[in-house]
């Protein structure tokens, strides 16, 4: 009996297997990967944005008229709490790299000591606020930089699109002179040839398939 026809049938089969395996752990990464990132760029986004809405809710409360001086501390410290700080720095220290959270909660204390200022009596417009409020800036500027390096958003990235916004680039410019370009051509490159690969992968296992098929039924 010649064994060739079944084992090549055989083989077949079990390289179909394989490929469908392969194509199919591929997209399972891929899903998980964005997922995983999507979840960090809203927890990112979520904290930058707790931090601004503590600061800001803070120099609104310190600037209003009060009967008292505990008065004024308690609306401090009410306006820094209520804005649920505290809730997402816990949320980033579970999801977060040590880079990132090491940054994060330098930020946090940061905005702590604004409230410390503030709720001991000192104004917007004083020197010490003024020197506190500053090393926030920089607190926050290290903290994003590190959110978006765990991201791999290029950092020339942000500060193209936030002179896009002070400036609106003319129609004259090149495509020669915008990074964004390059990187979608070579996106672009990169999907066209990962499909060619999936697709290659499942013509060879409908091929497979078939030989099974006639070599069962035959």
């Amino acid at each position: 009996m010649d064994w060739a026809a079944p084992l090549s049938a055989i083989a077949g089969a079990l390289a179909g297997i394989v490929a469908t395996y392969v194509v199919d752990r591929g997209r399972w990464k891929q899903t998980r990967e964005a997922e995983s990132n999507q979840i960090l760029r809203e927890t990112f986004v979520a904290y930058l944005s707790h931090l601004a809405r503590a600061v800001e809710n803070m120099r609104y409360a310190a600037e209003a008229a009060y009967d008292t001086p505990e008065e004024r501390r308690r609306a401090i410290r009410g306006a820094f709490s209520e804005t649920g700080l505290f809730e997402q720095r816990y949320g980033l220290t579970m999801l977060a790299p040590p880079a990132v959270v090491e940054a994060g909660v330098d930020a946090f204390r940061r905005v702590r000591d604004l409230r410390d200022l503030l709720a001991d009596g000192a104004q917007v417009s004083d020197g010490a606020f003024q020197t506190a409020q500053h090393r926030y800036f920089r607190s926050v500027i290290a903290t994003s930089d590190a959110m978006r390096e765990e991201l791999r958003i290029p950092h020339w990235a942000s500060r193209l699109s936030a002179r896009r916004s002070r400036n609106p680039p003319p129609s004259a410019v090149s495509n020669a002179q915008r990074p964004v370009g390059a990187s979608c051509v070579l996106r672009a490159c990169f999907v066209r040839w990962w499909w060619a690969r999936v697709n290659r992968l499942e013509r060879h296992r409908a091929v497979f398939a078939r030989r099974s098929h006639a070599w069962l039924t035959g």
